[in-house]
């Protein structure tokens, strides 16, 4: 005979909160740990919480062995939990005294530098845990030990001023502020003529306009973008619409879609940018002719388009600023045929991690989709899916009349389907690095950033300096429009 059962139920935002702030603890608990390591309290904030999420808990019971007197170094710990009793001590020939780790305490630090044989014995004196973290991690991570060591004690001799100067410099200027400066100055709302609708989307829609500027600039066009400040779906959406015209105006690349001027109105915010008027990335991948379609696009053309991306994309995280949403829609095409980033709308500063969920379902990382906490390594992920997308005109993990929940089983679980057997070995070579499920160990999310990405053979007929400069002839170069209408 069945007895009666109660159930609790946890609502799903309940729920995702509980898993945020658990994993925001742990996340804490590390840091901490790392900053009262002597030579770590220098590291930038940056650099430690890629090193806390790469650290693994190794959890142990009195007497177990943590390793042997002469045993190779390779890693490196920090007593979480417990005591660890460490003997027969001696360097040489000088022994030392035994004595005790407790929680805090940390060892075998020499094996980030050097092969020498542990010196001592360390056994556990209680059930409890470390986080280790073993050479070939550590250097993966952050880069060599000695080049770790030495940005951090510049970081810590140098004033504040120097660094953020230096950054500036860094980040040099181009010639876009000059027309945005111009427009500021010189053109209102009402000089502004409108001419074609170029895009309508579910919170505004994109008008063609032309304005005379100055005489150093003349006449020119511009999209103009409406954004209601309010809507049904997005009730108040003032504060997201100003969030992305400040993230847009501190970009200043060529190949992100340029912010040039605001005007805000009563009921609408306008904004002005520059004029990509080639289409989107999705109508170069999927074509239609007389009603078939055809998806994909040579290697070589996929190449291209992911060494620019990939630059670019580095550009914002070396600003701390992760991008979120790219996929073919978001990525227009220049009247040179080079790809520019645009939308903006869930863009972020993250210094560590966020925990909102957002972006595009079938470009979402695992790490989005389990609420873990993200950084810039999603964007390598959809990145991952973006090239896979060039090379076999599909999405990796998506197929028509897949439900949603369990395409997100399959992106957290699943291994995605092999590119096909065309596909170079170099080629699956960079999208199995992006599409690693484990963020610590993607490609473009360790020491090398994005240029780990780029340095790959895949890549290696490419001169980023020449795609930069646009000296590379691009796979496709949109038709010409006449704009004097």
């Amino acid at each position: 005979m069945s007895s009666p059962t109660k159930l609790f139920r946890v609502g799903r935002e309940t729920f995702r909160t509980l898993l945020q702030e658990q994993t925001k603890r742990k996340e804490k608990q590390k840091i901490d740990l790392l900053k009262a390591v002597d030579f770590l309290s220098a590291i930038s904030e940056f650099d430690l919480n890629r090193l806390a999420r790469a650290m693994t808990l190794n959890v142990f019971r009195e007497r177990d062995s943590i390793f042997k007197k002469g045993d190779e170094g390779d890693a490196f710990y920090i007593v979480h939990e417990g005591q660890l009793q460490v003997t027969d001590i001696s360097v040489g020939s000088v022994k030392f005294d035994n004595f005790v780790l407790k929680s805090g305490d940390y060892f075998g630090e020499r094996a980030l530098v050097t092969h020498e044989p542990r010196a001592a014995n360390i056994t556990a004196a209680t059930n409890g845990s470390t986080f280790r973290i073993d050479r070939n991690t550590f250097e993966r991570v952050l880069g060599k030990f000695s080049r770790v060591i030495m940005k951090a004690q510049d970081r810590k001799i140098l004033p504040k001023p120097f660094l953020r100067e230096a950054s500036r410099k860094w980040l040099k200027k181009s010639s876009k502020n000059g027309l945005r400066n111009a427009v500021k100055a010189d053109v209102k709302f009402e000089d502004l003529k409108k001419h074609d609708m170029l895009g309508d989307g579910q919170f505004g829609e994109v008008f063609l306009v032309s304005a005379y500027v100055s005489a150093e600039y003349g006449e020119q066009h511009f999209a103009l973008k409406t954004q209601k400040k309010v809507d049904p779906i997005r009730g108040n959406s003032v504060v997201a619409i100003e969030q992305e015209i400040d993230l847009l105006g501190l970009m200043d690349h060529p190949y992100i879609v340029n912010l040039v001027h605001s005007y805000d109105h009563p009921e609408e915010i306008y904004i002005l940018m520059g004029l990509v008027h080639g289409g989107e990335l999705f109508d170069v991948i999927h074509t239609e002719q007389d009603g078939v379609w055809s998806s994909g696009i040579p290697e070589g053309d996929a190449k291209f388009y992911a060494m620019v991306l990939t630059d670019t994309l580095d550009y914002m995280h070396r600003k701390q600023l992760v991008y979120r949403d790219l996929k073919p829609e978001n990525v227009l095409i220049d009247k040179d045929g080079y790809p520019i980033i645009c939308d903006f709308g869930f863009a972020k500063f993250v210094a560590d991690k966020t925990y909102t969920l957002c972006g595009t379902p079938n470009y979402l990382s695992p790490e989005i989709i389990m609420n873990s906490g993200h950084n810039a390594s999603t964007d390598h992920w959809a990145l991952g899916i973006l090239i896979y997308e060039m090379v076999a005109g599909e999405n990796p993990f998506y197929f028509d009349g897949i439900a949603q929940m369990e395409l997100f089983r399959c992106i957290v679980g699943e291994q995605f389907y092999p590119l096909p057997d065309s596909a170079t070995d170099a080629c699956v070579c960079v999208v199995d690095g992006l599409l690693k499920k484990d963020p610590t160990r993607r490609l473009g999310s360790l020491a090398g950033r994005g240029k780990d990405i780029m340095s790959k053979d895949w890549f290696k007929e490419l001169e980023l300096d020449d795609l930069r400069q646009k000296k590379f002839t691009a796979p496709y170069i949109p038709e010409a429009k006449n704009l004097s209408g």
